[in-house]
């Protein structure tokens, strides 16, 4: 994911070099809400593909269901049939 605001990109720059950078990173997102939904939808995005390839590295068939709009941009979870 890249953070499409320059000011935004450049405070999480300087936040990711101080010492609780971990915290300074998130409260540098709050100020910027659409970098922060960006980087929140990104997130949950990455964790429903890890989900999905263990899933199918167990031996699970799993089949995603059609794509639809939601509130947000979310991405729909997928069934385990």
């Amino acid at each position: 994911m890249e953070c499409e605001d320059e000011a935004c990109r450049k405070a999480l720059a300087v936040a990711l070099g101080t010492e609780g950078f971990a915290s300074a990173y998130r409260e540098t997102l709050v100020r910027y809400p659409k970098e922060e939904c960006r980087f929140f939808q990104f997130k949950e995005r990455r964790a429903q593909e890890r989900a999905e390839e263990w899933i199918l590295s167990l031996g699970i068939p799993f089949e995603k269901p059609p794509a639809r709009e939601h509130p947000g941009g979310a991405p729909r979870a997928g069934t385990i049939q």
